[in-house]
């Protein structure tokens, strides 16, 4: 009898769950294996996909991809030859024996270092990074991003350098592609829209790689509750 009253509890708590889902329409999730999607062709190269992907975000107002799980690194390798096409580039650093964390950030605009950003204890303006190096391996402001990447290979020789993390920026669009994104298979973007519904909805889209193809996307659409003044 006791067990019979279990099952009989549990089949009213699994109906009540399901009705809750059906009843649940705040997230819905799309997968696309084939075919395409705001133009984002199924199969197509990386190279191919983030046209596409520029393409989408100037019909659907979104400029920034994400390249997901790519993690501060000091391996040269993973540096991109076209610096100029990100926003800027972060260094990083835990100085030995101090609490505090030396940050450097190069921001590149028309394909040249528009700021150099140094900071300890607070942030300062530099004219040349690092200052200690000589004229021919620091970086200047103003000076060609190709000529950047050049210096930081060889810095990234220098056992006193190698301690630096680096890490970039999102993809901004607007800017050119950068090959060494075909070294991450999952890329991610997002957008809202305005459809004059009362509740405010999100886009996030993940983009999946197999074989230097687009193999799927994963949309998640997202509707929010509205914002009450």
């Amino acid at each position: 009898m006791r067990k019979n009253i279990q099952l009989i509890m549990m089949s009213i708590l699994v109906c009540f769950f399901t009705a809750c889902l059906k009843d649940d329409n705040s997230v819905k999730i799309e997968q696309v294996k084939k075919g395409e999607k705001w133009g984002i062709r199924i199969g197509s190269t990386p190279e191919q996909v983030y046209q596409q992907i520029q393409q989408a975000g100037s019909q659907k107002n979104f400029d920034m991809l994400s390249l997901v799980y790519r993690k501060a690194s000091n391996d040269p390798s993973l540096l991109p030859e076209n610096l100029g096409a990100y926003n800027y580039l972060k260094f990083q650093r835990q100085e030995e024996g101090e609490q505090y964390v030396t940050q450097v950030y190069l921001h590149f605009s028309d394909n040249k270092v528009s700021k150099i950003q140094f900071a300890k204890d607070e942030w300062n303006d530099l004219e040349r990074w690092p200052e200690e190096e000589p004229a021919n391996l620091s970086i200047q402001s103003g000076e060609e991003t190709s000529t950047v990447y050049e210096k930081l290979q060889q810095l990234y020789g220098q056992e006193n350098f190698s301690s630096y993390y680096f890490s970039l920026s999102d993809k901004p669009l607007d800017r050119t592609y950068d090959p060494k994104m075909e070294l991450y298979t999952e890329w991610a973007f997002f957008f809202t829209e305005d459809s004059g519904n009362p509740n405010p909805s999100g886009t996030e889209t993940r983009l999946y790689f197999e074989k230097n193809k687009l193999s799927k996307m994963q949309i998640t659409y997202r509707t929010y509750e509205p914002v009450l003044d």
